[in-house]
């Protein structure tokens, strides 16, 4: 179960940073946070161990896209290195 997971979750970390780089890092922001969204509701719903498997594969796909573009959205959107330590902080 954590395998369905963490292997979609490390392999799309590289691949979903270019995409944010590439389409706008809040447009991928917010595609992973459906993503993610919408598959926990799949893992929550889910009646069979194979849904739950599909569901948490796609858990992974969007963590890995809402968790690549994050450190950059924050670089970008505080400017002032005080503000900035404190948004990577939080």
């Amino acid at each position: 179960m954590i395998n369905a997971y963490l292997i979609p979750f490390g392999g799309l970390l590289l691949l979903a940073g270019r995409l944010g780089d590439l389409f706008g890092r809040k447009r991928v922001f917010l595609t992973g946070l459906t993503v993610f969204t919408a598959a926990s509701l799949l893992c929550g719903l889910a009646q069979r161990p194979a849904l739950l498997l599909i569901a948490r594969f796609f858990q992974g796909v969007g963590g890995a896209v809402t968790s690549s573009v994050t450190p950059a959205m924050v670089v970008t959107l505080f400017a002032e290195p005080a503000e900035r330590a404190r948004a990577i902080g939080v």
